[in-house]
């Protein structure tokens, strides 16, 4: 939310007092937790939540059908920043995974 902040005050427009944002380039800027989630990577879905504080980092992910990272982004993304075709490091993991090569958290899909 603060970046709509941000971007109105770089446009030299004023924050409207209804925006509960900041300015994240203000001298006084500042907050005492932090939010984030994540919902889609290219063309995998996603879900998760967290919000981080001065004493502890809370993470909710809502698939629990996926116990680590999801690949399927990176997978996408390899084959589309690599213009020469050569293998990349998570290609690279993916094969290994594939023909049972990883164990445990490794393996995750």
């Amino acid at each position: 939310m603060d970046v709509a902040a941000t971007t109105l005050a770089m446009a030299g427009v004023a924050i409207p007092a209804s925006m509960d944002a900041q300015d994240m380039f203000a001298e006084n800027y500042g907050r005492a937790y932090v939010y984030s989630s994540a919902d889609r990577m290219s063309n995998v879905i996603d879900r998760a939540r967290s919000v981080m504080g001065p004493r502890f980092h809370y993470i909710r992910n809502f698939m629990l059908d996926r116990p680590l990272y999801n690949w399927g982004h990176r997978e996408v993304g390899s084959a589309l920043w690599d213009p020469d075709g050569k293998v990349t490091s998570f290609m690279a993991l993916r094969r290994l995974a594939d023909a049972g090569n990883l164990e445990g958290v490794h393996a995750a899909p």
